[in-house]
């Protein structure tokens, strides 16, 4: 069983969870990331503060904690404030696009120079993350101030991001339990940064509730999960995206009796069949103790007046969340380099000009609703609408696959099938003058009816949604593009068009195998034109990892064949491809690597690992040397600690369906 899954599978905003530190490479490849350290135990507002500084570093976001509590494997023992379900829903929803979360029992004798190698090498992070008490490494010997000196050798950037503070003393999952666990539910929302909740299936009880009007849902507290103080509270039961009043008894039921702690909650205003479904409630505000009434008519006359306090503190609370959702729209900033996500420096939030633009393109419907005018360049936001049927299409079938099992060759097919990942590159032409595409950054929107009860949606595509007025009922492709200025002061906006490209999309061509194949036809998918593949040359090779840094500490694949062919008539690279449909072997740890650094390129020669997310596939070689006669290319195979007896080849085209399209968004052109 692979110890990666997708967490939320809805295209390529997907957060996917890594388990197995030895599977980074897979996923990750060599993109540089930002990644955020620490236990995470509960996920409260300093949390937040270090992963926010991750999410908009502009690099790739990666949190690195832990499936378990470090508390507990060091002789502590301390109850769950969330489930591992709602920690991974929170991660994402904060804009994490990777979780690394092994066993800690796994990682905790690790040397600190050994996390450290994890960290630049395998996570290739840039920006380094964690709370000023962070410590890590066997024997926790690693602080923040040996981080930061560390990193800096590394090339990297640590962001040590100070405590949070509430009324007076810092934020920390000590001090929420202690709230929860004396029913002060208004400090551990204020230090959560949201109502504690949880999310549990809905039992049969002994159905009480129902002869005396008042019909209950019954939930379970797992197994070292926090149980608040026993009493009644106002509860939020969300049912879908309607959210309700409800009244909840936490405790053993003392009129009635139980065998175990639960919680028991009455929703006035809702009235049907829960049992079976897993319900988020959220508990509001203490109310009063648990205790015992003489009899059931007692008990339901206090139902009733627990219903009229819990009634006002969830009124109060709605009303609360309208007022936040004004200041959130209120407070729609963009930034030149900050993404979706805020910004990345000191910058001054961009002036919006509302441009309105609609156009067709590719068979969508696109629109540019606003530009930004910032002091480094222009920002551009390009909304694609996606219809309802044509996401149902891609999710259907595709949601149910294991992308660990995946061939390159599938997952390059599910890109390009993706709808809410439309491949493009844009250009603008400023006041007659060409600004170049810098940076972009994507989000997308699903629909409620297309996601999982428990998937959360997309807060940044939420918002976005709200601030452009866009329909949430249909899906939604959003990229935000930012276009240095080409002059040195800022211009003024007089005339605006932007031109889109479609990046080429892979076509699958036949396989065929070597040994055995000499000579392949194949038909271009666009201009039908026939071209003929010639094997010329199939040679084993073995790579030298002599002067690889890792070397020493890593037992790599040596192992591949080289395939030099001949097509007729010629394609370029950028057309036209063959690869191994294997994956290569994964290398071997043998022992940590000691100072190891980043790989130099000399002027001679360079040698490297081709292999993104499925670990090493291929051998390429770059920089002076003789050069190869015309027409001549040539493929390497997946690298292997054996040579392989045959190998299977993929073959893909490269094409665009699509022309380039110019917009006029202000002026004319």
């Amino acid at each position: 069983m692979s110890n990666h899954s997708q967490w939320n599978k809805e295209g390529n905003d997907t957060m996917h969870v890594i388990r197995n530190t030895e599977e980074i490479s897979q996923y990750i490849g060599e993109r540089e990331t930002a990644v955020a350290l620490g236990a995470f135990d509960g996920l409260h507002i300093g949390h937040r503060a270090v992963i926010r500084e991750a999410v908009e570093s502009g690099l790739v976001p990666v949190v690195f904690t832990f499936r378990d509590n470090p508390a507990e494997r060091l002789g502590g023992r301390c109850r769950y404030l969330t489930t591992m379900e709602e920690r991974l829903a929170i991660f994402e929803s904060w804009g994490v696009q990777y979780v690394v979360m092994p066993d800690f029992s796994d990682v905790a004798a690790w040397p600190a120079e050994r996390f450290l190698n994890l960290l630049r090498f395998g996570l290739h992070a840039r920006v380094v993350t964690c709370g000023a008490d962070f410590r890590f490494g066997k024997f926790a010997a690693g602080d923040a101030a040996w981080l930061a000196r560390s990193c800096a050798l590394r090339g990297a950037e640590l962001h040590v991001v100070n405590t949070v503070q509430y009324k007076g003393e810092t934020v920390s999952a000590t001090r929420i339990r202690g709230a929860i666990e004396r029913g002060e539910m208004e400090d551990a929302a204020a230090m959560l940064g949201r109502p504690f909740g949880f999310c549990f299936e809905v039992v049969h009880g002994n159905h009480i509730g129902h002869t005396i009007g008042t019909p209950t849902i019954n939930q379970h507290f797992p197994e070292r999960f926090i149980l608040p103080r026993f009493g009644v509270y106002a509860s939020a039961v969300h049912l879908g995206d309607r959210l309700c009043c409800g009244v909840t008894n936490v405790g053993v039921k003392p009129t009635v009796g139980s065998d175990r702690a639960l919680s028991e909650t009455w929703i006035p205003d809702f009235s049907g069949d829960l049992y079976g479904k897993s319900l988020r409630l959220e508990l509001l505000g203490f109310i009063r103790d648990e205790r015992k009434f003489p009899d059931l008519d007692a008990l339901k006359a206090e139902i009733n007046r627990n219903a009229v306090q819990a009634r006002a503190i969830f009124n109060a609370y709605e009303s609360g969340l309208s007022e936040n959702n004004k200041q959130e729209k209120s407070a729609w900033k963009v930034y030149f380099d900050g993404g979706f996500w805020g910004r990345r420096s000191r910058e001054r939030a961009g002036r919006e000009i509302p441009v309105n633009k609609s156009f067709s393109w590719g068979g969508s419907a696109w629109r540019v609703p606003s530009v930004y005018v910032c002091g480094a360049g222009l920002v551009v936001d390009f909304c694609m609408e996606v219809e309802p049927e044509r996401l149902k299409v891609f999710l259907d079938k595709w949601r149910a696959q294991d992308e660990a099992q995946l061939s390159d060759e599938v997952r390059e097919q599910i890109e390009a099938e993706n709808p809410l990942h439309p491949a493009f590159s844009a250009a603008a032409k400023l006041n007659g003058k060409t600004l170049t595409q810098h940076r972009w950054s994507g989000i997308s929107w699903v629909p409620a009816s297309y996601r999982a009860e428990d998937e959360l949606p997309d807060e940044e595509a939420a918002r976005a949604l709200e601030h452009y007025g866009l329909d949430a009922s249909r899906g939604w492709a959003m990229r935000r593009v930012s276009f240095p200025w080409a002059t040195k002061r800022k211009p003024a906006l007089r005339t605006l068009s932007l031109t889109l490209t479609q990046e080429p999309k892979p076509v699958p061509g036949p396989h065929f195998e070597t040994p055995g194949t000499e000579q392949i036809t194949l038909t271009h998918p666009v201009t039908g034109k026939a071209h003929t593949l010639t094997v010329q040359a199939l040679e084993p090779q073995t790579a030298d990892w002599k002067d690889h840094p890792f070397g020493a500490g890593w037992s790599l694949p040596e192992q591949y064949a080289m395939m030099t062919y001949t097509l007729s008539p010629d394609l370029s690279e950028s057309e036209f491809s063959v690869r191994d449909c294997v994956r290569g072997d994964e290398p071997k740890a043998v022992r940590k690597p000691e100072n190891a650094f980043l790989p130099e390129a000399h002027s001679d020669a360079c040698i490297g690992v081709i292999g993104g997310a499925d670990g090493p596939t291929a051998v390429f070689l770059t920089g002076k040397g003789k050069t190869e006669a015309p027409k001549l290319h040539a493929a390497c195979s997946a690298l292997h600690f054996e040579p392989a007896a045959r190998i299977e080849w993929c073959t893909a085209f490269r094409v665009k369906t699509v022309p380039d399209q110019t917009v006029v968004c202000i002026g004319e052109e």
